[in-house]
């Protein structure tokens, strides 16, 4: 929590934007866009696969490169 506290405090504003979701059985992956505003000019390209259990997230795992997530779960 602290890598992502200080990677915030380094923009002045940020957004993250959705673009897709895909539901693998009790996975979600999730693909964004975070969007960094007011200082470097930069905007990340994420996909996110959410494990759930008993409608809870339970883990997270972060990818830069979205086919190797789909990959992953077994999509690839």
């Amino acid at each position: 929590m602290r890598q992502w506290e200080q990677i915030r405090e380094t923009w002045d504003a940020d957004f993250v934007e959705p673009i897709s979701f895909v539901d693998v059985g009790d996975r979600v992956v999730v693909r964004q866009i975070w969007r960094l505003g007011r200082g470097p000019d930069a905007n990340i390209d994420l996909t996110i696969i959410c494990t759930l259990r008993e409608g809870r997230v339970t883990s997270l795992e972060y990818f830069r490169d979205h086919a190797e997530a789909l990959k992953a779960v077994g999509l690839i």
